[in-house]
């Protein structure tokens, strides 16, 4: 049975480490100084890694968007925040790394709340228990950078780049076009949290020719914030190349890509039905379009 802390914890300072087993990564190690002196050391498998910076990703995002004079405030309210943490950084021991606790590791992180000014995260730890964290928006740059950091520093850019370059989209589903007119593909299960962080559903329909001169093509619908035919979306249509099982074949082939939104509403929840069928429709364009040339 898990315990539910209801206590919402927030932070004054935090300090990164990485543990590596067999000169490879195993966890992130994240120590938060609370008030009152008190502190809590978590450590992140990269799946869980991976979905505490999605969330992080999201609101740092928003930030950037602003503009004008309350992008000036914001600055400055950054700074003070990360002034204000980096003198209650708590002292991370190689120790505490190597003494560290199997039941402090986080097996699932959950944005339960968000609000203009903050982000509370639940993590559910492998002992049972659930911590709350409030994360104040302005604290989240600095946040993100020690992480980053300390898996730099353990020279393991590789990851850092795989985990910073799967934050802007979620894959929904992965399809390959059969002979026969039908459908093979994979679903990817995401939380409602993860799905309500981004409004837009893309239907992405990749095509290529092959050594026997035919046209072969695979599909793919994702979640994003970015708009169809914009340089962002046309970032991650390279990207989601290095994480689909069915699309990984393409990567370095010479294959073109159409986009289409199929819905820019964040509350509009798209049925497998709806998914795979905008992207026959996807697929039927791209064929028209080719045989009209």
């Amino acid at each position: 049975m898990v315990k539910e802390n209801q206590m919402v914890s927030s932070i004054m300072g935090v300090n990164t480490g990485v543990i590596r087993q067999n000169n490879n990564f195993a966890v992130l190690a994240l120590k938060i100084k609370h008030p009152r002196n008190k502190h809590t050391l978590l450590f992140f498998p990269l799946v869980t890694l991976k979905d505490l910076l999605l969330g992080l990703e999201h609101r740092l995002a928003r930030q950037t968007a602003s503009a004008g004079k309350s992008k000036e405030e914001q600055r400055k309210a950054i700074d003070s925040a990360s002034k204000k943490m980096h003198s209650h950084l708590p002292e991370l021991t190689e120790d505490e790394l190597k003494a560290a606790d199997i039941g402090q590791c986080v097996d699932k992180v959950e944005l339960s709340q968000y609000s203009e000014n903050d982000l509370i995260f639940t993590f559910s730890l492998r002992r049972g228990e659930m911590l709350k964290l409030r994360i104040n928006e302005y604290q989240i740059e600095l946040l993100v950078s020690a992480i980053i950091h300390a898996i730099n520093n353990a020279d393991l850019r590789d990851i850092a780049f795989s985990l910073s370059s799967i934050l802007d989209f979620l894959p929904l589903y992965d399809a390959e076009f059969l002979p026969d007119g039908n459908i093979a593909y994979d679903t990817y299960l995401q939380d409602e949290w993860k799905q309500a962080l981004f409004a837009r559903h893309q239907a992405l329909v990749y095509h290529y020719t092959d050594d026997n001169g035919q046209t072969q093509f695979g599909g793919t619908v994702i979640k994003t914030r970015s708009a169809s035919g914009s340089d962002e979306m046309a970032s991650i249509s390279r990207r989601v190349l290095d994480y689909s099982h069915r699309l990984h074949k393409l990567k370095g082939k010479p294959c073109q890509v159409s986009v289409k939104d199929i819905s820019a509403n964040p509350q509009h929840k798209l049925t497998l039905k709806q998914c795979m069928h905008s992207l026959q429709l996807l697929q039927r364009q791209v064929k028209e379009q080719q045989t009209a040339k």
